[in-house]
């Protein structure tokens, strides 16, 4: 029997910014492909004559549209630094009050008590509280997540509108993560602040709808008191606490009064009436004896700031009443006197529902790649069966293994996974990745995208929640797998002979492989998937991620379904690899640009891991891109269909795709070489499996939808695509369109219909509109339903003439290093432009051959860039430096362009780096302008 050498596959990587011409770097590529090598577009330069090399280098570092940073960090290298300490306040200088952001906005920012955190300009005098203010919608979220260790630091989020009549407040103990949803629209301040010590901070801002699900929202405070309920005298919790007698004389001397209670009803606490007791009051709470003077800083001081502001002015008089009621709160129940101790005012709570959209914390970074597949139809019809199956579809995900304590997958994980590492089995399909492997768990991605628990409430959801996977390891600790592991864990996955000597309980119904080599199939490839085929089971695969006109191995085996990759405007991702072997397109993203009104890089969310400072595997979620996020979508589609008719055969699958039943057609009619047949639509799925079992598909009652169902053009993108659909049994049809401004104009498409339904254009006449953020909103009108209408929120910034905007993540600094000699490193300041928002370097006198570019902020100035929370980015991507990537040089430079993005759960990029400290900068020479 021939079979192919036993070559290297590898898995997918995150994929950095529309960086298509630098991807023939990367030897670890997002759904595979091919290999790679050492760059040679050089031009010029050389030696010096002695045998030293000196080169030139430049390029230009891009960050997202929405990105902003914090007009008073740390680090001393901050250009145009600016006190945003106070809300506004006649008494203060205007360099003091709040500093103004649009939003979208993804803001990088750093607070912290006088006297802590890394030296800096902040340092001494502190700066607990950064103040911004921004108008903002009903439905829009504000989200921040400190870089700090939870028990070492704390930083709290505080929420108020400009007349001080609505505030909310997350000031949590146990996580980094703290957000309050918006109820009303009207301008707000948004007040990060530094409970204890000090951090790094991220800060977003979506547009309305595009947020996570949050249960903090703003209110309206019934008084300025405060609810609370001591534990009764002699309760262990009361005597596990500071003694009551103790507690209660520390009451006395913050000023408070106890109103007693009625019954098992709430008791009151009133606070000191004037803004000088409560400041001081609220110091003694927490411990805190400095100074309420004035400070250097010109702002009221450690004491003072947790009021910060004039009661001799109105408005800010309110805010301090608001700021410090909230605190007061923290403070009175750190404690451990009280059973709670809460604001006057009724907390929104959450429900759980069982039909899309879910409740699930982030379904709102998913919802452009779930809705672009038609997910929220295809579930709700599901859900409208009369009689659920009750065979859960197995998933085998043959990946880099599975982060099995994933609370979003634990309870979807079937119990006989396996690893197959260079000819070895083992009964544990866990990704068994170290700190030093700087793993993006990659597995553990593509499972979260399949089967992630949805309807809980918290993380992400899944395109098939009743799903169950099988993790099959066969990268281990490495970057690439052999040809023989692969094909033994597809053998074993269809429960067929194969090295282990075992086999699972059943076979799976579907296979994901994520993963390729460049070449024709392999014997061995070929010959396990035709036995897995003969099985019964789905095969799906990855086409890769090298731009190339030819799809990848396993992809192009006979009997896969290779998946190439679309973008949120349903184009090809530039990255993914097309040909004839392409048989569908799914959603793979696009981290270049950040389109669908969420404030973030257009990829694809889902779970992940990182490492914590103690080295230990902690459990996240984030952005990918790539044509391995792609075939997921897929798979989870094919379980869907198994889940209903299991029965299934994969020849009934071949015969469906080509007669489009699974299928949106998009490019050239029929099968082309780019999206194959057209773009999966797992409503079609849903309906096809039902047909096969001559059960008539249910129609929920259904209306027009729109997808997506929001649209932020941000600062430079002027036209757009709205698609008007029935999701469900309606006699609703779209009468018209209108938009809430002129300078929006929308127009039919062709494949408008006499019912209204169809593509619509967009069109965006920036001239019109005056500087700031615009939230715009398109009416359509319907009839024939119980409602006359419903609306599509469309966000715009439109920046002042002749700028772009005041962006960028503060000084980014780049550090040129040799691989092969840790001792030697050129370090550069970036240069940031207003005018083409984006950074840009150049270094000279470079003197190694060999080169990898590193480029971070250095936000609270303690010596080291790319920590969590502060900006990060890499030649070509972050994680072909992590990987050990690097340019073998020739010549001189000019194209090291890439990007960098916040380290943050709440931003694009994982929390992967070699280290906790990130890596050590040396004093930097300001970039050429």
């Amino acid at each position: 029997m021939h079979t192919a050498p036993n070559r290297k596959h590898t898995r997918s990587r995150p994929l950095g910014p529309a960086l298509a011409l630098a991807l023939a770097l990367l030897l670890v590529a997002c759904g595979g492909g091919g290999g790679g090598g050492d760059d040679e577009n050089d031009n010029g330069g050389g030696d010096n004559g002695g045998g030293t090399p000196s080169y030139a280098l430049s390029g230009t570092i891009a960050v997202i549209e929405s990105s902003a940073v914090d007009s008073d960090l740390n680090d001393p290298g901050q250009t145009n630094y600016r006190r945003n300490d106070n809300p506004a306040d006649p008494d203060l200088p205007d360099a003091a009050w709040a500093q103004s952001i649009s939003t979208p906005v993804l803001l990088a920012g750093t607070v912290n008590e006088p006297g802590t955190g890394a030296a800096g300009q902040n340092f001494d005098a502190g700066d607990r509280n950064d103040y911004f203010v921004a108008d903002l919608q009903a439905g829009q979220v504000v989200e921040l997540e400190f870089a700090a260790d939870p028990g070492d630091s704390d930083v709290d989020l505080y929420v108020y509108d400009v007349d001080g009549n609505q505030a909310a407040a997350s000031d949590g103990t146990d996580s980094r993560y703290e957000c309050v949803a918006i109820t009303r629209a009207g301008r707000y301040y948004i007040n990060p602040y530094a409970y204890s010590n000090a951090s790094i901070y991220s800060l977003r801002i979506g547009a309305p709808g595009t947020g996570s699900s949050c249960g903090n929202a703003t209110a309206a405070f019934g008084t300025m008191a405060l609810l609370a309920r001591e534990h009764a005298l002699g309760s262990p919790k009361a005597m596990a606490a500071r003694s009551l007698a103790d507690h209660r004389s520390l009451r006395s001397q913050a000023g408070l009064t106890l109103e007693a209670a009625t019954g098992l009803g709430p008791q009151m606490l009133r606070l000191p009436a004037a803004a000088t007791a409560r400041r001081t009051g609220l110091a003694r709470l927490k411990g805190d004896d400095r100074s309420t003077a004035l400070d250097e800083r010109g702002q009221k001081s450690a004491l003072a700031a947790d009021g910060a502001a004039n009661p001799a002015n109105a408005a800010p008089s309110r805010i301090e009443a608001l700021a410090t009621t909230l605190r007061y709160a923290k403070a009175l129940r750190a404690t451990g006197a009280y059973a709670y101790v809460e604001p006057d005012w009724i907390l929104r709570r959450t429900a759980t529902i069982g039909s899309f959209p879910p409740d699930d914390r982030y379904y709102g970074y998913q919802r452009w790649h779930y809705e672009q597949i038609r997910l929220p139809e295809a579930i709700n019809r599901i859900n409208a069966l009369a009689t659920q199956p009750s065979q859960r579809p197995l998933v085998a995900v043959i990946d880099s293994g599975v982060v099995l304590t994933h609370p979003d997958l634990a309870p979807q994980l079937d119990s006989n996974g396996r690893s197959f590492v260079g000819g070895v089995s083992i009964a544990s399909g866990d990704d068994q990745s170290s700190t030093a492997d700087n793993s993006v768990f990659h597995g553990t991605h593509v499972a979260g995208t399949i089967a992630a628990s949805t309807f809980d409430g918290a993380g992400a959801a899944g395109v098939a929640p009743m799903a169950q996977i099988l993790p099959l390891n066969v990268f281990g600790s490495g970057e690439g797998a052999s040809t023989s592991d692969i094909a033994h864990a597809i053998l074993y996955a269809a429960r067929l002979g194969n090295s282990s000597g075992a086999l699972p309980g059943r076979r799976a119904d579907v296979i994901n492989m994520s993963l390729g080599g460049g070449g024709s199939c392999s014997s061995a490839f070929q010959q396990a998937i035709t036995a897995a085929r003969g099985a019964g089971v789905i095969v799906v695969a990855a086409t890769g991620n090298e731009s190339a006109a030819t799809v990848g191995q396993p992809a192009n085996c006979n009997g896969v379904i290779a998946v190439s990759a679309t973008q949120p405007n349903k184009g090809i991702a530039p990255y993914s690899n097309t040909g004839s072997a392409v048989r569908v397109a799914a959603p793979g993203g696009n981290t270049g640009q950040s389109t669908t009104g969420n404030g973030q890089p257009d990829g694809v969310f889902s779970t992940m891991a990182s490492f914590d400072t103690s080295g230990s595997r902690i459990h996240t979620l984030g952005f990918l891109q790539g044509t391995s996020m792609a075939s997921p979508h897929v798979a989870g589609v094919m379980a869907l269909m198994r889940y209903i008719h299991p029965g299934l055969a994969v020849e009934e699958v071949d015969s469906l795709f080509a007669d489009g039943s699974l299928t949106d057609d998009l490019g050239s009619t029929g099968r082309d070489t780019r999206y194959g047949w057209g773009l999966i639509n797992a409503d079609k799925a849903v309906v096809a499996a039902l047909n096969r079992i001559g059960t008539v598909p249910p129609t929920p009652a259904g209306e027009v939808v729109a997808e997506p169902s929001s649209l932020d053009f941000g600062s430079f993108q002027s036209t757009g695509t709205l698609t008007l659909s029935l999701n469900g049994s309606s006699s609703e049809r779209v009468t018209a369109v209108t938009s809430s401004d002129a300078a929006l104009t929308v127009s039919a498409g062709s494949s408008v219909g006499s019912n209204g339904l169809g593509s619509y254009n967009l069109s965006a006449n920036r001239t019109a509109l005056t500087e700031g953020s615009h939230y715009l909103t398109l009416t359509v009108l319907v009839s024939g339903g119980s409602r006359s209408s419903f609306t599509v929120p469309v966000a715009i910034t439109q920046n002042a003439a002749g700028v772009s905007r005041a962006g960028g993540f503060g000084p980014v600094y780049v550090l040129l290093q040799d691989p092969d000699d840790d001792s030697y490193q050129l370090t550069v300041q970036a240069t940031y432009s207003d005018l083409i928002g984006a950074y840009h370097w150049s270094a000279t006198g470079y003197a190694r051959s060999r080169l990898q570019v590193i480029a971070g902020t250095d936000l609270d100035n303690d010596g080291y860039i790319c920590q969590r929370g502060e900006a990060c980015g890499g030649y070509p991507v972050l994680d072909a430096v992590l990987d050990g990537q690097q340019l073998q040089l020739t010549g001189n430079r000019s194209d090291l362009d890439f990007q960098v993005a916040p380290l943050s759960d709440i931003s694009a990029l994982s929390l992967r780096k070699p280290s906790t400290r990130g890596w050590a900068r040396r004093q930097a020479r300001s970039a050429a302008p």
